[in-house]
């Protein structure tokens, strides 16, 4: 595992988000070939869907699950006023996302600080594919300082969700991201390693045995460098 700039991506380079990776685990081999395609195609990975929400999250997360953090974000995105179809599909969507959230069972972070003074994950390379992690929050537990870090996933479609295997997959990912950095193993806390599905209202965490999931991931990314230039 290495860590690879941002800048190094491109459509002659296999890559994929995070979140992606953890769906593409679970997909079907035809879902496999629709998500490498559209990758190169660059078709949506790269739009700002759900900025709203996103932007919303660090907020809602340093409140201590503050509902009127969410409550304020909700009025703002109906005062918008579409200007293309795109914002009129969004901006619903964002809605329902943030709607969502207000009745997700998400992680107790009571003994976490949100910090901003850790290693940034940005891509990771695994078996030559470049994959994008970015999370929304970085974390460190108040007493054993370990380290950890909150993706979330935001996806209204059912096929694209993740359930509790593709959240632990976006986990793992997420630990490893941190390893590439330099960190230990025990310098990362597993159980704050944390992907969130949001539309499936839930969440999970890097399991203390990661290497299995480790050896899953890099055999998909092995699969995506092979195919990247046949589709």
């Amino acid at each position: 595992m290495n860590s690879v700039p941002t800048s190094s991506t491109s459509m002659s380079t296999p890559y994929i988000t995070v979140n992606k990776l953890a769906e593409y685990m679970l997909a079907t081999p035809t879902r496999r070939r629709q998500i490498i395609k559209s990758l190169k195609e660059d078709k949506d990975f790269r739009k700002l869907y759900y900025a709203e929400v996103k932007n919303t999250l660090p907020g809602f997360f340093r409140s201590g699950y503050d509902h009127s953090k969410i409550d304020t974000a909700i009025k703002r995105i109906e005062k918008k006023k579409g200007t293309t179809s795109w914002d009129d599909t969004d901006n619903p969507n964002s809605i329902l996302a943030l709607e969502c959230l207000k009745i997700a069972i998400l992680p107790d972070l009571s003994n976490y600080e949100i910090v901003t003074n850790i290693g940034k994950l940005q891509d990771l390379n695994l078996k030559g594919v470049n994959i994008s992690i970015k999370p929304e929050i970085y974390l460190k537990h108040k007493e054993s300082d370990k380290i950890g870090a909150i993706k979330a996933h935001i996806a209204k479609t059912k096929t694209s969700q993740l359930d509790s295997t593709g959240l632990q997959y976006a986990a793992t990912i997420i630990k490893c991201g941190f390893m590439s950095l330099g960190y230990s193993e025990a310098e990362i806390d597993n159980r704050g390693c944390i992907s969130i599905d949001i539309f499936q209202k839930s969440f999970d965490v890097a399991p203390r045995a990661y290497k299995r999931n480790l050896g899953a991931l890099e055999a998909s990314c092995e699969e995506i460098s092979a195919r990247w230039a046949t589709i």
